[in-house]
């Protein structure tokens, strides 16, 4: 997920081999930029290659250095630091040297804890990820005090996001796919806003602005739809197929009424093939 990300460099804080794995998936992250940016990007990954010495005497100065080293070198957005299992056995406090040398970088810093050992559900991962995204990348919902003037401005965007629908992809998702279930949502008049896969960090706060999150994967994102649900009061789905998608959608309450929708929704479908 974090390779993905446009404008983005994923610091691994780690010894060297942690890395190993990036190398197959930047296929992915070339075809995926390609087809919704228009130009083929490498992922950005660098490691802090911690060895005997770093396990000895601590690796935060080394993961100091890289991550000022990084900012100067690719002036990103965010730099995504990722703690393998390395720092959380020796006790490297990534969160303290983020807060420390936040004010010397440009880059947002984004600590993922994601030390190996700690679980054995694969899937944990995911939700260290969406754990930083949150902290870091989101804001409170709303508009306080408009003047006047922008009133009217302010109730039109209102109506907007309250037909607005974060759609939830994965990156095993091709762009194809996230385009048909674009047009579905779009033909029963809801907008849709597309994240976090090769989503621009900047954009994340679009997520806490909908009406309602449609999940593709909930092994991928039920922590963060929690949380959108608890601080922001963006509504989750509870299904992933177009059935369920409906009948959450169905539920906002600018919307009309489901039989309405659900007729709107099957004619929108491609006709069955015969065999």
């Amino acid at each position: 997920m974090l390779n993905t990300l446009p404008d983005n460099v994923v610091l691994l804080h780690s010894a060297l081999g942690c890395g190993s794995c990036t190398h197959s998936q930047n296929a992915n992250v070339r075809v995926g930029s390609n087809i919704r940016q228009g130009k083929a990007k490498d992922g950005i990954w660098l490691s802090t290659a911690l060895d005997e010495t770093d396990v000895i005497s601590g690796g935060e100065p080394k993961l100091e250095q890289a991550i000022i080293e990084a900012d100067r070198r690719y002036r990103p957005s965010t730099i995504a630091i990722v703690a393998g299992c390395v720092p959380g056995i020796i006790g490297d406090d990534i969160d303290g040297v983020a807060l420390k040398i936040q004010p010397q970088v440009n880059a947002r810093l984004l600590p993922v804890h994601c030390e190996g050992f700690k679980t054995k559900i694969w899937a944990t991962a995911y939700d260290a990820v969406y754990h930083t995204i949150g902290r870091n990348l989101l804001e409170e919902r709303g508009i306080h005090d408009p003047a006047p003037e922008d009133e009217l401005a302010v109730f039109l965007e209102q109506q907007r996001l309250a037909r607005t629908v974060n759609l939830m992809n994965v990156s095993s998702m091709g762009r194809v796919d996230e385009q048909e279930l674009e047009r579905l949502l779009n033909s029963i008049g809801l907008e849709t806003n597309v994240f976090p896969v090769f989503s621009h960090p900047d954009s994340f706060i679009k997520a806490t602005r909908a009406a309602l999150s449609i999940s593709t994967c909930p092994t991928h994102d039920d922590y963060f739809l929690g949380y959108l649900q608890e601080r922001f009061n963006v509504r989750p789905s509870s299904g992933t197929c177009p059935s369920a998608l409906i009948t959450q959608a169905s539920g906002c309450g600018t919307l009309p009424r489901f039989s309405a929708l659900k007729s709107r929704w099957n004619g929108s479908l491609p006709p069955k093939r015969r065999n």
